[in-house]
C-alpha cells in the first residue's frame, strides 16, 4: 500500500489521497481535503472512490468550492457531544432506554469533546477498542450502530460535519479485526427464569 499522496497545497488547503485495500481485494481511494486557519482545522472532508482519477477530480472541485467560499458550515465548532444531545432531544422519545444510554456514554469527553470537524477514523477506532474491553463484539456493534445514526444525519440536520466516510472506514476495519459483529440468530426461546 502506497503512502498518502499530496495532490495540491494552495492557500493553506491540502488535498490528499490514500490508497486502501478492500476486503474483496479491490482498491479504494480515500480523498481528503483539509484547510487550516490560525493553526486549527477550519475544513475537513473525506470521500471514498473506486478510481484514483475520480478522487483527484473530487479534490480539485472541493478545493475550487472552498476558494469560492461555497462550502461554509454554520456549525463547524460543534462537538460530537453537542450533536448527540441535539439528536437525543429531537428523536429521543422515539427509541428505547438502551440506545439513549449508549449515546450518552459516547458523548463523554474522550471522543464526545472533539469537534465533529476533527473526528477521523482513528478516533472511531479508539472508541471501538475502548468498548471492546470486557464486552462481546455484538455489544460493541450495537454501540456503533447507534453512533452511525448520528453520523448519518449530522451534516443535513445540524450542519455539523461528521464524515460518514471516516466512520465507515473504522467500522470496516473493526469488522475485519473481528472487534464487532452482528448478533447471531436465536437457537431457542428464553426460559421464564431467564426473562425474569
Amino acid at each position: 500500500m502506497r503512502p498518502p499522496r499530496k495532490i495540491q497545497i494552495t492557500e493553506g488547503i491540502l488535498g490528499q489521497i490514500t490508497e486502501r485495500p478492500r476486503e474483496d481485494g479491490t482498491k479504494a481511494y480515500l480523498a481528503r481535503v483539509r484547510k487550516k486557519k490560525g493553526g486549527k482545522t477550519a475544513f475537513n472532508k473525506t470521500e471514498t472512490f473506486s478510481r484514483e482519477r475520480d478522487a483527484k477530480a473530487w479534490i480539485k472541485k472541493t478545493e475550487a468550492d472552498l476558494k469560492k467560499g461555497s462550502l461554509q458550515h454554520s456549525n463547524d465548532r460543534a462537538t460530537l457531544a453537542e450533536v448527540i444531545q441535539m439528536y437525543l432531544k429531537e428523536t429521543g422519545p422515539k427509541f428505547g432506554k438502551t440506545k439513549r444510554q449508549c449515546l450518552e456514554y459516547i458523548a463523554t469527553p474522550k471522543i464526545g469533546g472533539k469537534r465533529c470537524l476533527d473526528i477521523t477514523s482513528e478516533h472511531v477506532m479508539d472508541l471501538i477498542r475502548e468498548q471492546s474491553d470486557g464486552r462481546e463484539p455484538q455489544t460493541v456493534g450495537n454501540y456503533l450502530s447507534h453512533l452511525a445514526a448520528v453520523f448519518a444525519v449530522a451534516e443535513v440536520a445540524y450542519k455539523a460535519r461528521l464524515s460518514m466516510t471516516e466512520f465507515n472506514l473504522a467500522r470496516d476495519t473493526a469488522r475485519h479485526l473481528k472487534l464487532i459483529r452482528r448478533s447471531g440468530k436465536r437457537t431457542r426461546r428464553p426460559t421464564i427464569g431467564e426473562m425474569r
